[in-house]
């Protein structure tokens, strides 16, 4: 399959280029499979696929057919013109003189009827179609069809039969070539080649010479008596006809590949258009244009009359239509074509037709005499620009209608006639109803079209009546023409005498101006030297502001993944990396920040400011992707800078502003220490806040000193929840029990009695941070700010309060968090950060399994609408995937008396974690440089080890256990995340392999 711009590609294209794989390595996938698996396609997938289940059981079909008429062939070729011969010389009346080429039903060979000495073309139905009673049947047909049609440019069939048990039927011979062969012929003339360079036989040459020269063809009524046969290529085209009748469907053209084409589905019109020296159509004359309208018009006749006599052709397209040497169109090969009275043998729903010029409905089984109108366009359109209306096909069997339209390129709407494009453009329109009704309208508007009348297409407009007037009445145009020439140059004259009375003005002008502006000079370097010093000033500004907006846009990417951190081992080494910040922008920063820092000390000290603003982003942005040491550098170096700016009374400037960015660097250095377990610095960097703001009581009473206090505790006390809990984790991970949201309610954690301690200090800062949050929310109910910071409190509390086992608290602190949340977001209902909060928080609060399913499902629902409106943003993705893996670990507890359902669960359960697995593995291909997601895609790979291995899936453990067992030797071979968190998973996953050696349990029924 085609590789390029996979990253553009629709998931749909994926998911098919799987199943055409399985299909082509001789496996039978099920389409309900592939619909179950994937329910967001699941109609696209029921519509689709049996249609591609057909096209690669004919393509291989096609394949061993091909090799089968190799032979042939290639006797023919070494037979020299008598070509080969079948096993019988004669058929009834007609003795066999040389093969033609073959089809997908028959063979045509060059015959002589005895008893009236002429040649004629003579179709036998082939051993391999007679041996089906349906193929014999529309062998039939195809006679019937033909024989009861008389007209000028339909080749006529002068008998059938059966003889040596097949089915025939003759035809006249018509010498000639097919408009596919013309068409080819010119696009290699257009790219360059001469025409003694050109490999085509002497007819082709004199058709282009006939279609190319200034003469008219086709008019004649009667062709010569001595032309003969149907299209002598039969061997290229006929094999690629898509036939019903055995569900065969073969896709082509004579530049199309049967198997193995793209199944992108970017538009044709988002490639880039050739210049007019790489147009295949850029060395067409203009009459060229009028010989091919006026034999689509002859063949637009020769469908009217099939029509009424209630025959459908249903495979019109350039391999069908034959010009002879008089000059004469034919309409050939009616194999797929219907009669009104034998429609019998056309089945509701089945696909009949070329693939390539398919009207829209026939790919739904139906057709009309506007299907044949449509085909024809598509024709006439690639016979004036020399290229395929349909550049890949095969896209149509996805969507016929989006990818069945037309479009002329600039260059072609500049040199192919207007008219003929309208008339193209209603012909192949996607509607049938916008199409042309009847194939003698369609003959009616080429024919006015060549006698330079109006067309019915559409309205002329003034300037198109004009020429055709003019084309009429040549004389009286010409005086007309003559008379506006005259006016023309009178009015030239009399512009340039007046621009050069405009100019002798201006002079004047400009001498008088000269002596204003001599006296004005002064006044006017003055004012030059003003505007350079405020344009330096704007520049100046304008730098900041750049670099402002782009520390501001890298810094403010997404929050830290909370709930993603409860299930990760281990705080410190993971850093709750921001999945969307990379590397690469912390470079930048840096760069920038030098950069801005030489600029600050080179003009104003006013400008330090703004420096250690910046300094403080970049800690900020250090610490979300994990470079906590560079974060720590980072933030004390920008409260220095902080400190120094404030001890610098005489130039201070806006003391607020000071204090409130030096906290906020603080509140992060306080976060950054309490999250590695540093808890002394941390400590001493809170004293160190609070000393500040008793130094300044002011600011220390205004709501902003509180609200950056209360950050600052929230951020000191949030560390130690998640230390505690992960810890807890690990030991219960490693003593193989299940899951923490599966214990009963109440029950405190396994603490060690420092981390006891810790907790209850923590949950002083918590209470603290509460009341100050309480009174600020009082003081002014519509800052959503304060209140949202306030159901943060409340659910790290609610976190506390779940590892001390203090059930009430819990309930309380979930119940009031919960409120806040549930507020905020009837106010703001398609804000993505509050549902991703209320769903973070309920993922957090799983605790009690009678209230968790609830929550967990609540939880489930609001991220999958973040997803499906945000779903590129990394971090919405793995908190999805989190809450898919707890929701494995909830299904096999539900109380459940039959065996199978319990077995179907865990099944189910295993299902999630994949799903789990999937979502994460693409987090990791996105972002290779977050070591976040790559530790959480082991994780849950551990988890899904821990699953099959509780619930008596050994055989399925040790296949996960060896995958997850690879992915952590991998990430230490590659340095990808911090060793010592891989080395311990890799030690528990080498202690399960060994319990899973030593514990042959059977597969659970």
């Amino acid at each position: 399959m085609d590789t390029k711009d996979t990253g553009d590609r629709h998931p749909f294209e994926k998911i098919a280029d799987e199943f055409v794989l399985q299909l082509r390595s001789g496996h039978t996938p099920s389409i309900d499979h592939y619909a179950e698996k994937h329910p967001e396609h699941a109609s696209m997938i029921r519509s689709v696929f049996p249609s591609l289940q057909i096209v690669e059981r004919v393509s291989a079909k096609d394949a061993t057919a091909s090799l089968a008429s190799t032979e042939p062939a290639q006797s023919q070729r070494a037979e020299g013109q008598h070509g080969y011969l079948p096993a019988h010389s004669h058929f009834d009346d007609f003795k066999i003189l040389r093969w033609i080429g073959h089809g997908g039903m028959g063979v045509v060979y060059e015959a002589i009827q005895e008893s009236l000495h002429r040649k004629v073309a003579l179709k036998v139905i082939h051993a391999q179609a007679a041996a089906s009673q349906q193929s014999k049947d529309r062998f039939r047909r195809e006679a019937q069809s033909a024989a009861g049609l008389h007209h000028t440019n339909i080749v006529p069939v002068y008998g059938s039969g059966q003889d040596h048990g097949l089915l025939y039927y003759a035809m006249q011979l018509i010498h000639g070539s097919t408009l596919a062969q013309i068409i080819e012929s010119l696009q290699r003339r257009s790219k360059g080649v001469l025409q003694s360079q050109l490999p085509i036989d002497q007819q082709t040459h004199d058709a282009l010479d006939q279609l190319l020269q200034e003469r008219t063809i086709g008019s004649s009524a009667e062709p010569k008596a001595s032309t003969s046969y149907v299209k002598e290529n039969l061997g290229e085209d006929s094999d690629r006809t898509l036939a019903s009748a055995t569900r065969e469907l073969t896709i082509g053209h004579h530049n199309e590949p049967t198997r193995g084409g793209s199944w992108t589905t970017k538009q044709e019109s988002h490639t880039p258009e050739p210049t007019s020296a790489q147009q295949p159509g850029a060395k067409l004359p203009k009459h060229y244009f009028r010989n091919i309208s006026r034999l689509v018009s002859h063949v637009a006749s020769a469908l009217d009359y099939a029509h009424q006599s209630g025959v459908l052709h249903r495979d019109i397209k350039p391999s069908n239509l034959l010009l002879d040497d008089s000059g004469t169109i034919w309409v050939a090969d009616f194999g797929l074509a219907r009669r009104e009275d034998l429609d019998g043998q056309t089945q509701t729903g089945e696909l009949l037709g070329t693939l390539r010029y398919m009207a829209p409905e026939q790919f739904a089984g139906k057709s009309d005499p506007r299907s044949d109108i449509y085909s024809l366009g598509l024709t006439l359109f690639e016979l004036l620009t020399l290229r395929p209306a349909m550049d890949s096909p095969k896209r149509r069997l996805l969507d016929p209608t989006l990818y069945s339209q037309v479009e002329f390129t600039s260059y072609e709407k500049q040199t192919i006639p207007v008219d003929l494009q309208t008339i193209v453009l209603k012909a192949a329109a996607i509607e049938p109803e916008k199409r042309y009704p009847r194939a003698k309208l369609l003959q009616e508007d080429l024919e006015r079209f060549l006698d330079d009348q109006p067309i019915l297409a559409r309205r002329e407009t003034w300037i198109e009546s004009g020429i055709r007037w003019a084309r009429r009445n040549r004389a009286i145009a010409t005086l007309a023409a003559s008379l506006f020439g005259l006016l023309f140059a009178i009015a030239i004259l009399l512009g340039l005498w007046n621009a050069q009375q405009s100019k002798t003005l201006e002079e004047l002008r400009q001498a008088n101006a000269f002596s204003a502006k001599t006296l004005h000079e002064r006044t006017e370097a003055l004012g030059r030297a003003e505007i350079e010093a405020k344009r330096a000033k704007q520049n100046m500004d304008l730098a900041l502001e750049a670099f402002d907006t782009i520390t501001q846009n890298i810094s403010s990417r997404g929050r830290s993944l909370e709930i993603l951190e409860l299930d990760n081992e281990n705080v410190d080494s993971i850093g709750f990396a921001d999945a969307v910040l990379t590397q690469a922008d912390v470079q930048l920063l840096n760069s920038l920040q030098d950069f801005f820092d030489r600029f600050a000390q080179e003009n104003s000290a006013d400008l330090r400011l703004d420096a250690a603003i910046a300094r403080r982003r970049v800690g900020e942005i250090e610490h979300k992707i994990g470079r906590h040491d560079q974060a720590t550098n980072s933030l004390s170096n920008a409260i220095k800078e902080f400190a120094s700016i404030r001890a610098n009374k005489d130039n201070l400037g806006d003391l607020k502003k000071v204090l409130n960015e030096e906290l906020k660097a603080r509140k992060e250095l306080i976060g950054l220490h309490a999250r590695r377990d540093q808890v002394p610095k941390a400590q001493e960097e809170m004293q160190k806040l609070r000393e500040l703001l008793k130094e300044h009581p002011e600011f220390a009473d205004s709501p902003e000193g509180r609200l950056a206090l209360a950050s600052a505790l929230s951020s000191l006390c949030s560390g130690g929840a998640r230390l505690a809990l992960e810890r807890s984790l690990n030991e219960r991970r490693r003593r193989n029990f299940p899951p923490f949201f599966n214990r009963p309610a109440g029950n405190p954690i396994d603490l060690a009695p420092p981390m006891v301690l810790r907790i209850q200090r923590d949950l002083s800062y918590n209470t603290e941070a509460i009341e100050l949050l309480e009174k600020l929310c009082q003081e002014d109910p519509s800052q959503s700010q304060y209140r949202l910071d306030l159901a943060r409190n409340h659910r790290d509390r609610m976190r506390l309060s779940r590892l001390l086992g203090n059930q009430a608290d819990f309930e309380t602190s979930l119940s009031k968090a919960t409120e806040i949340f549930q507020q905020l977001l009837e106010k703001n209902p398609k804000s993505p950060v509050l549902k991703y909060d209320l769903a973070n928080l309920y993922a957090s609060s799983l605790m009690v399994p009678s209230d968790d399913g609830k929550r967990l499902e609540l939880a489930i629902g609001l991220m999958r609408e973040v997803i499906e409106e945000h779903p590129s943003v990394p971090e919405y993705q793995a908190l999805y995937a989190s809450l898919l893996a707890r929701v494995a670990w909830s299904m096999p507890f539900a109380q459940e008396a039959s065996t199978e359902r319990q077995f179907e669960r865990v099944e189910n359960g295993i299902a999630k974690f994949q799903q789990a697995i999937s979502i994460q593995q693409g987090l990791v291909d996105r972002f290779p440089d977050i070591p976040l997601y790559g530790i959480n895609l082991l994780q849950i790979k551990v988890q899904l080890v821990e699953f099959t291995s509780q619930f008596r899936r050994p055989e399925k453990a040790k296949q996960y256990l060896a995958e997850a067992t690879a992915l952590a030797e991998k990430m230490l071979e590659s340095g990808a995340a911090r060793q010592p968190v891989v080395r311990s998973i890799l030690e528990r996953l080498k202690d399960r392999k060994t319990a899973l050696e030593n514990r042959p349990d059977p597969e659970k029924p």
